[in-house]
């Protein structure tokens, strides 16, 4: 089992360098929301680092594993937050 803290890009990175097979399905799950205020080790609001920058870097890290798996799938999921703002 391998550890990873989508919130710190240098855990995302450890995590990436150490896999080794081909990797058939990757479900990017939205990590946190309406945390307090909080900042991660870069500066980047903790929230937007984790569920958007982590699973970034963490699908483009195992780029190479997707592709080796040949017909891999992303799944990228969310929430229904978007509902109770303002934005058309």
């Amino acid at each position: 089992m391998a550890s990873l803290d989508l919130s710190d890009q240098a855990s995302v990175r450890t995590f990436v360098q150490a896999w080794r097979d081909p990797l058939h399905v990757l479900v990017n799950n939205a990590g946190i929301m309406a945390s307090p205020l909080t900042r991660t080790a870069e500066g980047w609001e903790m929230q937007f680092a984790t569920n958007h920058l982590g699973h970034f870097a963490l699908t483009a890290g195992l780029y190479d594993a997707l592709r080796e798996a040949d017909g891999a799938r992303i799944v990228v999921l969310s929430s229904v937050g978007h509902v109770n703002g303002d934005v058309l």
